[in-house]
């Protein structure tokens, strides 16, 4: 926004679009006014804007306003406890002699948004929980914008081919708050539509058959893992191990996870009073690397699998689809992320397989330069992803 239009939103009572706070003691009622004016209820198109350091009156708060706070604010946007991620930027700004910072965010095109599991909307100039008619509406609107790959239906899918018994266990107590499940209103269907692993008519998303599917690779032939041991350094040495891992995304990353786990050596490190165990790799680098993958990579467009490559002096990951939404040479670094699979990314959250959004890849680093390995490699060749993790030298 414009200093004009600053100007004059600070001069407006709170509306559908504006919202004040004096500080930013509670960051819980800073998420859902991120999560209410994403939703968009009244369907405005306009940026809604939350002004930090400005009471009700409009007067100045005359906060601190220090790095430490705005890293604070800026990390809401992918701590994982709203979701989907909204679009929003964080800026300090001056007025009058005043110094506040304003949080700007735009409408999602994929509603509805929840934090920790309660979708919240603007009604006038105060902020409510949505109703199960409120939801129906964000769903609706959903279908007339541009979905992601991993929104769009699976024609011939029914909600049948999808795993109901994981749904009401596992996936809805991490996805939606207890509260809201409570509320009887909702039937199973309507979850799954809220949660754009269906659409309204019942028909499974590639989102929901990647995360609660029966039998996925059915429906998405390139939606497995293929892992690859070889005795030496390129892939003409005889082979160690080979599998395929299919099923559900969440079954596949817990059975690679396992399989790494298995082939990866340990050694007691007797050279401190305390012996530690010492990986040959650092499962926790490899775990998030293939989790980023998984993530990240693209669904459609071909039956190419992720592999996962362990020569004698490296483990490779190569994953279908190039850099997404942020510059190759920002691809990595803590805090640049853009979603290729939403959805996917929402469903791995609720079932605990991500806890922050854009870190994978930095965590790894830090173990990796923490356990000695040489630094991570990590480029883009035509339309694929490639990781590759070193042995010590």
């Amino acid at each position: 926004m414009g200093q004009e239009e600053i100007r004059q939103r600070l001069a407006q009572i709170e509306d559908p679009q504006t919202e004040r706070k004096e500080a930013a003691s509670d960051l819980d009622r800073i998420r859902e006014a991120v999560c209410a004016f994403a939703n968009d209820i009244d369907a405005s198109g306009r940026v809604g804007v939350i002004f930090i350091g400005i009471r009700d009156d409009g007067s100045c708060a005359n906060i601190a306003i220090d790095d430490s706070l705005l890293q604070k604010l800026s990390q809401l946007r992918l701590d994982g406890k709203i979701q989907p991620i909204p679009t929003m930027f964080v800026h300090i700004s001056e007025v009058d002699g005043c110094r506040f910072i304003h949080i700007e965010v735009s409408p999602s095109d994929i509603p509805p948004v929840r934090v920790n599991g309660v979708c919240w909307i603007r009604s006038g100039s105060s902020r409510a929980r949505a109703t199960p008619q409120d939801e129906r509406i964000l769903i609706e609107r959903r279908r007339a914008r541009h979905p992601s790959f991993d929104s769009e239906p699976i024609n011939g899918a029914s909600i049948t081919d999808l795993d109901e018994a994981r749904f009401l266990q596992e996936y809805l107590p991490g996805a939606i708050s207890s509260s809201t499940r409570k509320e009887n209103e909702r039937s199973m269907e309507h979850q799954l539509a809220s949660l754009r692993l269906s659409t309204p008519e019942g028909i499974p998303t590639v989102g929901g058959v990647l995360l609660l599917g029966l039998d996925v690779r059915f429906w998405i032939p390139g939606a497995y893992i293929q892992f690859i041991r070889v005795q030496g350094n390129n892939l003409t040495t005889p082979i160690v191990d080979q599998r395929e891992l299919s099923g559900s995304v969440p079954d596949q990353l817990r059975a690679i996870e396992a399989l790494v786990s298995l082939h990866n050596h340990q050694a007691l490190s007797m050279s401190t009073e305390v012996h530690d165990i010492i990986e040959e790799y650092p499962i926790e680098a490899l775990r998030q690397l293939i989790r980023n993958g998984v993530l990240h990579r693209r669904y459609d467009g071909g039956n190419a699998p992720l592999r996962v490559t362990w020569f004698s002096d490296r483990i490779e990951i190569i994953s279908p689809g190039g850099a997404f939404g942020i510059p190759p040479e920002r691809f990595g670094e803590a805090g640049y992320t853009s979603y290729r699979n939403p959805v996917l990314a929402e469903g791995l959250k609720a079932l605990g397989f991500v806890e922050r959004f854009g870190f994978g890849i930095q965590i790894a680093k830090e173990v990796l330069k923490r356990q000695h390995h040489p630094p991570l490699e990590l480029r883009f060749q035509g339309d694929f992803a490639f990781v590759c993790v070193r042995r010590p030298l």
